[in-house]
């Protein structure tokens, strides 16, 4: 199955093929004959093969080596002579035995987000597995961005240019921290604060530093007046760095502060009080609750009464209001 102009054959030993070379040579002589030359010594010195004497030279092929063969013809009175015959090219049939001195080994360890770079040499193709999945057949597999995941055993089925097979296998190691922020993205009232956290490391880098108490802790506070998207950037022990990201939402725009004006005190054993929202912010919703049993929603309540026992030393009235965006405020 080669087309006529294939010198060379590679199989595998363990395949045990059959080879078969073929040849023709010019009408010249009266009564032509043929024979097969093989040489030992890489084309030094040719000797003929026994019974080889047709167009078509046969064999099995099971020990690895390489084997060079040629056509030679003449007349068949004189074909016992060498000198008398005319020479054809040679052929090469390449017996290949397993993969030796070959390479595979990678780049690990390292840490994780760098390229994770095998190499393979000595085969003539490669096909190769490993963890998530993993596999790949060029000459150059890589995996870019790596992750701790990759970490693990990779296999490759090494193939010489006959087909003989050899397994190898080699360990990955990768190292590094898989580093993630708390709460995640969350949102929060402008005046108010939020604890962030990420995983454990050595070092800790946050940016930006704005809003923050600290940008060199794993779990500074974070006030920002602004939506801000902050980045913490955790190296371990082994210098190995990553990366992750949360977003604090700011939900309003003015600070809401819950104030009231009110009466403070109250004369013995029966008195009136009056209240008034006086709250900072967007308000959209109140809730009084005065302590005589009433409440409200409004900015101006009506005045309240109280019927004051010996035993009553005070009142807690309590105002709760909420602005546009949802964020509260309360005042006592």
């Amino acid at each position: 199955n080669e087309p006529p102009s294939t010198t060379v054959k590679s199989v595998c030993f363990q395949d045990n093929k059959t080879v078969s070379i073929g040849g023709t040579m010019d009408n010249y002589y009266s009564n032509p004959s043929l024979q097969w030359q093989q040489s030992t010594d890489s084309g030094l010195t040719w000797t003929d093969i026994p019974g080889a004497t047709s167009a078509t030279y046969s064999r099995v092929f099971s020990v690895a080596d390489t084997f060079l063969f040629r056509l030679s013809g003449g007349d068949a009175s004189t074909i016992a002579n060498p000198n008398c015959r005319v020479i054809s090219n040679s052929v090469k049939v390449e017996v290949d035995g397993l993969p030796v001195g070959y390479i595979f080994n990678s780049n690990s360890p390292l840490c994780s987000g760098q390229d994770l770079i095998f190499n393979i040499t000595g085969g003539a193709s490669y096909f190769m597995t490993g963890p998530n999945g993993f596999y790949d057949d060029s000459p150059f597999p890589h995996i870019f961005n790596s992750t701790l995941a990759d970490s693990g055993m990779y296999y490759v089925d090494i193939k010489s240019l006959g087909g003989c097979h050899r397994k190898d296998s080699t360990r990955v190691i990768m190292i590094g921290t898989d580093v993630h922020a708390y709460p995640g993205d969350t949102g929060i009232c402008v005046g108010r604060s939020v604890q962030l956290n990420a995983s454990i490391g050595k070092t800790y880098q946050w940016t930006p530093a704005y809003g923050l108490s600290n940008t060199t802790i794993y779990n500074p506070v974070a006030s920002p007046e602004i939506t801000t998207a902050y980045t913490v950037k955790v190296t371990d022990k082994d210098g190995c760095s990553d990366t992750a990201q949360l977003v604090v939402r700011v939900l309003n725009k003015k600070v809401v502060k819950a104030m009231m004006d009110a009466t403070s005190n109250l004369c013995r054993f029966y008195d009136s009080a009056s209240f008034k929202d006086i709250s900072l912010g967007t308000i959209v919703h109140r809730n009084w609750v005065f302590g005589n049993g009433n409440t409200d929603t409004t900015v101006t309540p009506p005045v309240q009464y109280y019927s004051i026992p010996a035993s009553q030393q005070s009142y807690n009235v309590k105002l709760v209001v909420t602005d546009t965006a949802g964020c509260a405020d309360s005042t006592f």
